[in-house]
């Protein structure tokens, strides 16, 4: 897997792009074994089922700000900040080896919204995998990448 960026991912671009949109200030990054969860172009947060299972393990918010897109070469480049998920008491079996971010917004093209909703824009593999009984803190500093 290389990355994936979601229908919901391409409407919420397209439309802050234009500015039939207002960018969301905060978005959330997770990691997850797409192994299990083959996310595909077409699927939301709910497809994402394999998350370390662990009281400590939360998904991290990111101040959008602070990733950073740019246009090489005909694609988008990407880089998101560090971020470092607590799995001190993991539990879970699940092995892990991508990551996915989600971005709150009322979406009005792939589905019709009432309201600002929680959805998956994108996702990328790690460039390590990590096994169920990974414990400590996990800094995940390899997301990012280039959208052809």
């Amino acid at each position: 897997m290389s990355y994936i960026l979601t229908d919901y991912g391409e409407e919420y671009f397209q439309r802050t792009a234009t500015g039939d949109l207002t960018e969301s200030t905060t978005w959330e990054v997770g990691i997850y074994n797409d192994t299990t969860d083959a996310i595909a172009e077409g699927d939301d947060v709910a497809a994402i089922t394999s998350e370390p299972g662990n009281t400590n393990y939360a998904r991290q918010s990111v101040t959008a700000s602070n990733f950073t897109f740019a246009q090489s070469g005909g694609d988008i480049v990407f880089d998101v900040p560090n971020v470092t998920f607590d799995l001190t008491d993991n539990s879970s079996s699940n092995d892990f080896d991508s990551w996915f971010i989600i971005i709150p917004y009322t979406a009005t093209v792939v589905s019709s919204d009432g309201s600002d909703t929680d959805h998956l824009v994108l996702t990328g593999a790690l460039s390590t995998s990590y096994t169920g009984s990974s414990t400590g803190n996990l800094q995940v500093n390899d997301i990012g990448g280039s959208l052809g």
